[in-house]
C-alpha cells in the first residue's frame, strides 16, 4: 500500500534536511579553519612556526662573494700591543675564506682549515646561521637576545632546525646600504628588499661550520647598544676571551651589520688587553680611526669605560677577580 505524504511531514523533512546539511558546513568551515591554523603564513617564512609564531629572515649575503664582509677593518701591527683584531659584519662563507687569505698571506684562497690561529668572536644580538654558502639572519623582536642567554640560544637552534625540515625556504634580502636590523617585513620591502627562494641543501650553525674548519669560537650575544649599558657577565667574558689569547692569535669580531655597539665592543676589548701600557685616550684616537674607516660615528668615554679602563689597569693581564667582585669591592 503507497504512502501518501502529507504537507506537515514534507516540511518536517525539508526542515531536518536543513539542519543536517548545516550541520555538515559548520563542520567543513571548522575543518578548515583548523587547518589554516596549522599551516605557517606564507608572508613570512615559510618554515618554521615555532612555538605558535612566523618569523621572517632577512639574506645577508647574496650571493655568496668571496670578497670583504661589509664594514671590515682591521688594527694594523703597530696599532695595539698584544692585541690584533679585526672587525666586520656578519660573513658569508665566501667572506670568511677571504677574511683567511687576508690575515694569512702565504695561504692560498679557500684553505680555511690552514688558519689555526684566527678567533671569531660573535657579539650577534639576532638569531642567524648559515643557508647552503650564505649567512641568515632573523629580525623580529620576538627573537632578538634579550636577558637569557640559553633561551635564544636555543631558539637559534631551533630556527635552523626548522629550515632544514623544508625542501625551500622563503628568505628577503636586505637592501645596500641599510644599517637598521630594527625592521619590520613592509619596511625591508619599501627599501628595495626581494623576496627570494632557495634550495636549503646545507643548514648549521656558525658554530658548526668553523669547528669543521678548525676555527676557534666564542658567542657573545651583545644587545647594548652603549657601553654604559653592557652588562657585567659580557665583560667578564670578554675578559676570558683575552686570559686565553694565544701568542700569535687573531681576534676577528662579527655582529649583524659590523657597526655600532661592535665598535664599542673593540673598544673595551683594547682597554683589557692594553690599559697597564696605554691610556686610554690612546686606545679611544685608534679606535675612533677605526670607526671612521666604517664609517662609524666616534667612540666617546663615559663612566663605565672609565671604570673598566681602571679595572683592566689594576687587574691585567692576570685578571684574578672578576669585573663584578672588583666593581663591589670599590663599593
Amino acid at each position: 500500500m503507497q504512502k501518501t505524504w502529507s504537507i506537515k511531514e514534507k516540511r518536517y523533512d525539508l526542515i531536518k534536511l536543513f539542519w543536517v546539511f548545516g550541520l555538515l558546513f559548520f563542520l567543513a568551515i571548522g575543518f578548515t579553519a583548523h587547518a589554516a591554523a596549522q599551516k605557517p603564513a606564507s608572508i613570512l617564512l615559510t618554515a618554521p612556526n615555532l612555538y605558535g609564531k612566523n618569523f621572517f629572515t632577512i639574506l645577508i649575503n647574496s650571493p655568496d662573494p668571496k670578497e670583504a664582509p661589509k664594514n671590515f677593518r682591521m688594527m694594523s701591527a703597530g696599532t695595539a700591543e698584544g692585541l690584533h683584531a679585526s672587525a666586520s659584519a656578519v660573513l658569508s662563507k665566501g667572506q670568511f675564506e677571504f677574511l683567511v687569505s687576508k690575515l694569512n698571506s702565504d695561504s692560498a684562497p679557500g684553505t680555511l682549515g690552514e688558519a689555526k690561529q684566527i678567533h671569531i668572536i660573535d657579539t650577534s644580538s639576532h638569531a642567524h646561521g648559515f643557508v647552503n654558502n650564505m649567512q641568515v639572519v632573523w629580525l623580529d623582536q620576538n627573537i632578538q637576545f634579550g636577558s637569557d642567554e640559553p633561551v635564544f640560544l636555543d631558539q637559534e637552534k631551533n630556527l635552523l632546525a626548522g629550515l632544514k625540515k623544508e625542501k625551500k625556504v622563503t628568505l628577503y634580502t636586505l637592501p645596500d646600504g641599510v644599517e637598521d636590523f630594527n625592521l619590520n617585513l613592509s619596511e625591508v620591502l619599501k627599501k628595495g628588499g626581494q623576496k627570494i627562494q632557495v634550495q636549503a641543501d646545507g643548514v648549521e650553525t656558525e658554530q658548526q661550520y668553523l669547528k669543521e674548519k678548525k676555527m676557534s669560537y666564542t658567542r657573545i650575544p651583545i644587545a647594548a647598544k652603549d657601553i654604559s649599558n653592557l652588562e657585567n657577565k659580557q665583560i667578564e667574558q670578554l675578559v676570558r676571551v683575552m686570559k686565553k689569547m694565544k701568542k700569535g692569535e687573531w681576534l676577528h669580531f662579527h655582529n649583524e651589520e659590523g657597526a655600532g655597539n661592535l665598535s664599542q665592543t673593540l673598544v673595551v676589548a683594547d682597554v683589557l688587553k692594553n690599559a697597564p701600557s696605554t691610556s686610554l685616550e690612546e686606545i679611544l684616537n685608534r679606535q675612533n680611526v677605526l670607526g671612521s674607516q666604517a664609517k662609524l660615528a666616534a667612540v666617546l668615554t663615559n663612566a663605565k669605560l672609565e671604570k673598566i679602563y681602571a679595572y683592566a689597569k689594576e687587574q691585567a693581564p692576570e685578571y684574578k677577580l672578576a669585573y663584578s667582585d672588583w666593581v663591589s669591592a670599590e663599593k
